[in-house]
């Protein structure tokens, strides 16, 4: 049963992953064509803690309900794709609700 948790986790944090990159990629279209700038390069942190979470989790002997040091990675990989994609969605729309 472990080995079915830790492929599933491991499959679900590289779709994230892909998904980050896609915002990366999303970010820096939009400054090359609008001209505006999206600070796309700042996606990539968020994306580079992502995976050293999930590494950090896949680990030998790791538990990812007790890794104090993933959890804190993660969370700082969510909050930080948060703020940006929130950037990102205000300049895309020109701040517009």
């Amino acid at each position: 049963m472990s080995l079915i948790s830790r492929v599933l986790m491991a499959w679900s944090w590289v779709a994230a992953t892909a998904l980050l990159f896609c915002l990366y990629m999303i970010a820096r279209f939009f400054q090359q064509k609008a001209g505006q700038r999206s600070y796309y390069q700042a996606f990539l942190i968020p994306l580079v803690l992502y995976l050293f979470a999930s590494f950090r989790c896949l680990g030998p002997g790791s538990d990812f309900a007790v890794d104090e040091v993933a959890n804190a990675l993660f969370f700082l990989a969510g909050s930080g794709t948060l703020a940006l994609g929130s950037y990102l969605f205000n300049l895309m729309t020109g701040g517009r609700r």
